[in-house]
C-alpha cells in the first residue's frame, strides 16, 4: 500500500491538528484514506495519539463509523456504508470507486473482514479477510480478483476495460488480472455500454469493428460489414444539446454516404437489449451491412 509522505506539518514528532482536519489529512497519503475514511491504524501510524483522536471526535472533525474506523469531513457515503457493514469496499463497488464504469444497479459490494456482520450487506463470495484490512477500499488488483467470483463476465470486462481507457490499468496488467479465459475478450471501447454491445453482438457471431474511422465523418462506435454503423449513446456523453445536434449531423452525413445508422440509447442497452438486438440482426439478414458506401 502507498506509504506516507515526508514529515511536513509535524511539530515535536506529532501531527499538527490545532488548525483542524486539513493539516491532519495532509499527513496521510491519499491511498491510505480513500473517500476520506481512515482507520485507527493509519491515524496512529501518522502520529495521532489516542487523546488527539478523542478530541477530534469530540470536536466533530471525525465521525466514528465503527470500532477502528472514522469518517473525515466530506467522506464518501458508499465507502462509509461498507465500513458500517463490517467490511471494506470491494469487488465491483471498489472498481467503480477507482474510476471504472458503473454497472446497472446500486448493490453495495463489501469485502467482509473478521469483524463483518452476518447479514449486514451484500458480501462478495471472496474468501473472508482473516486480518484487519488497513484501508477502506481494496486496491484494483484485489477488486478484480473478487469480481471474478461475483460479477457476470460482461460486467467485469466492461469495468476493467474502462479502467484501461482512463489509464488506471495497463492492457497487459488487465489481461493478467482477468486471466486467460476472459483476457481475449478485451478490446477498445469508448464506454461501458459500448463494451456490452460488442460482447453481446459477438456472442451472436456478428463480425464488427469497434472504433472504426470513416472519412469525412470520423470515428464511429461500430461498423458491421461495409456500411452498417451502430452508435451507442452513453448516458453521460450524449445528453447535452451540442452533443445531440452533433450526433444528428454525423448521422445525416453517414446516410448521404450510403451507410445505414442504428443509434442505441443507454436504455436500449441496459433495459431493452433483446428488442435492440433483434432489430440489428434483422438489418443484417436484410443485407444492410453489405455493399460499398458511396465515395466521399
Amino acid at each position: 500500500y502507498p506509504q506516507f509522505g515526508g514529515g511536513e506539518g509535524r511539530r515535536g514528532g506529532s501531527v499538527t491538528t490545532v488548525t483542524g482536519m486539513r493539516n491532519l489529512l495532509s499527513e496521510v497519503h491519499p491511498g491510505r484514506r480513500p473517500g476520506n475514511v481512515i482507520s485507527t491504524k493509519v491515524l496512529t501510524e501518522a502520529g495521532v495519539s489516542h487523546a488527539e483522536l478523542r478530541r477530534l471526535v469530540g470536536d466533530g472533525m471525525l465521525t466514528r463509523l465503527r470500532r477502528g474506523w472514522y469518517a473525515a469531513p466530506g467522506a464518501d457515503t458508499t465507502v462509509s456504508a461498507a465500513i458500517r457493514a463490517g467490511g471494506v469496499l470491494g469487488c465491483g463497488s471498489a472498481l467503480t470507486f477507482h474510476g471504472a464504469w458503473r454497472p446497472l444497479g446500486k448493490q453495495l459490494h463489501v469485502y467482509r473482514t473478521r469483524h463483518g456482520r452476518a447479514a449486514a450487506a451484500s458480501y462478495c463470495p471472496a474468501p473472508r479477510c482473516r486480518h484487519p484490512f488497513p484501508v477502506a477500499v481494496v486496491p484494483i488488483d484485489v477488486a478484480v480478483r473478487q469480481a471474478r467470483l461475483c460479477l457476470a463476465a460482461e460486467e467485469l470486462i466492461a469495468q476493467v476495460e474502462s479502467l484501461v481507457m482512463v489509464g488506471r490499468l495497463g492492457l497487459a496488467e488487465a489481461e493478467h488480472l482477468l486471466g486467460p479465459a476472459l483476457a481475449g475478450r478485451l478490446d477498445v471501447s469508448g464506454s461501458g455500454t459500448e463494451t456490452l454491445v460488442r460482447l453481446r453482438l459477438r456472442q451472436k457471431r456478428v463480425k464488427l469493428r469497434p472504433q472504426a474511422k470513416i472519412t469525412s465523418v470520423g470515428w464511429v462506435d461500430f461498423l458491421i460489414g461495409d456500411r452498417l454503423v451502430v452508435e451507442v449513446d452513453s448516458f453521460e456523453h450524449h445528453t447535452s444539446r451540442d452533443s445531440y445536434h452533433n450526433d444528428r449531423r454525423r448521422d445525416l452525413r453517414l446516410v448521404e454516404l450510403g451507410y445505414t445508422v442504428v443509434r442505441l440509447t443507454w436504455q436500449d442497452v441496459m433495459l431493452g437489449w433483446e428488442a435492440a438486438c433483434r432489430s440489428i440482426l434483422a438489418l443484417i439478414r436484410a443485407g444492410k451491412h453489405l455493399g460499398r458506401p458511396r465515395p466521399c
